[in-house]
């Protein structure tokens, strides 16, 4: 086997990288910068996904948002593609905050926005499953984004309808979907899954299927 072969990465080679869903105000991106304060960045890399493409995307995000659904996938696969092969550089896991679907100016929910590309890719999806009283809340006070009005109910069936979608994509797809109840302590208990995650997984470079972790110490109360 030639030199250039042997260093090559296996196109098989499936690093661990962890999907952060949940409709709009679920605090994605909060999240993930609390997390990046407190995991070690000898073990994680950190991403938010909108940036990525802003990143990968000629013209940027503003330029990406007047494409049509086609060319977007373009952009969306070139995203996920860098984080992936940076893992694998690496030798890392990634935390990817990203969108499934978006609330539309119409006040309707938008097609799915997640690409097959990004179901290869992801071994594990946490989703921030946030009452819709808080969400109606953060949307309310929220004042340094222009976000369209939609009800409780509405928002309430928006995150249903994410929930049972993503359920059978990450059961086709392999990957392990938890659906998590946040409360005051969740960035920790959060931070704690994820570093069980990547203990369970620091010998499995390749993941061909999902790992049981049924020893985690996260309350099943939180796992819906």
């Amino acid at each position: 086997m030639a030199l250039a072969q042997a260093i090559q990465p296996s196109a098989q080679e499936k690093p661990v990288v962890i999907g952060l869903y949940g409709v709009s105000s679920s605090r994605k991106t909060t999240l993930l910068n609390q997390l990046k304060r407190t995991l070690k960045d000898e073990d994680f890399m950190f991403y938010e996904g909108s940036q990525v493409i802003d990143e990968v995307t000629p013209g940027g995000l503003a330029q990406f948002k007047g494409w049509s659904r086609e060319r977007q996938i373009t952009s969306r696969k070139a995203a996920i593609d860098s984080i992936r092969t940076a893992c694998i550089q690496n030798k890392k896991a990634a935390i990817v905050s990203g969108h499934f679907s978006f609330f539309e100016d119409d006040g309707k929910v938008g097609s799915p926005v997640i690409t097959r590309d990004d179901l290869v890719t992801y071994t594990h999806i946490l989703y921030l499953n946030v009452p819709t009283e808080i969400l109606i809340e953060r949307r309310a006070h929220d004042s340094t984004r222009d976000r369209p009005s939609i009800s409780t109910k509405g928002l309430h069936k928006w995150q249903e309808m994410e929930i049972s979608q993503l359920r059978p994509l990450c059961l086709e797809y392999g990957i392990l979907f938890m659906c998590v109840a946040l409360g005051p302590d969740s960035q920790s208990r959060v931070a704690n899954l994820l570093h069980e995650i990547r203990l369970a997984t620091a010998s499995i470079w390749s993941v061909p299927k999902p790992v049981s972790y049924t020893h985690l110490t996260l309350p099943t109360s939180d796992l819906v």
